[in-house]
């Protein structure tokens, strides 16, 4: 819609950032460089509190972004997905606090009331949030329609 302002646009660039955590998170991103839709467990980014992750991105002609994070099971993270357009702008981003909780931010949309623009809080359904098959890690799917 009109109000989704920056939301829309593609997205050329992902950061992380990690709050009360001190290990290591990981993060793949699904756009034209690659072919498969599903994690290979090889190719994570790793990012962590101290160390930011900052992965350019082509999804130009894609109706659907897609990014995933993985986390362990034992320790869930909060972390947030800073969405960047064009010129390392503002697009977007997604913040997960819990398994419980997170929201998603549109910069220059809606009321403009949070930092130009609109934040959303979401709940996740209690149980949503499962380990892999490994009872290690847990693997997150963020996302993002163009």
């Amino acid at each position: 819609t009109d109000n989704d302002a920056n939301c829309r646009q593609a997205t050329a660039a992902v950061k992380t950032q990690v709050w009360d955590y001190d290990g290591e998170l990981g993060l793949r991103v699904y756009d034209n460089s690659n072919s498969a839709e599903e994690p290979d467990n090889e190719k994570w980014t790793p990012f962590s509190k101290p160390k930011q992750a900052d992965v350019a991105t082509d999804f130009s002609e894609r109706p659907m972004e897609r990014f995933y994070v993985k986390e362990p099971c034992n320790n869930f993270a909060w972390f947030k997905l800073f969405l960047r357009r064009e010129g390392d702008k503002p697009n977007a981003h997604v913040e997960i606090f819990s398994k419980a909780n997170g929201n998603v931010y549109c910069n220059e949309a809606g009321r403009k009331n949070w930092y130009n623009g609109e934040r959303t809080d979401f709940s996740i359904p209690y149980g949503a949030i499962q380990c892999e098959s490994d009872g290690k890690n847990i693997i997150l799917l963020v996302e993002k329609t163009a």
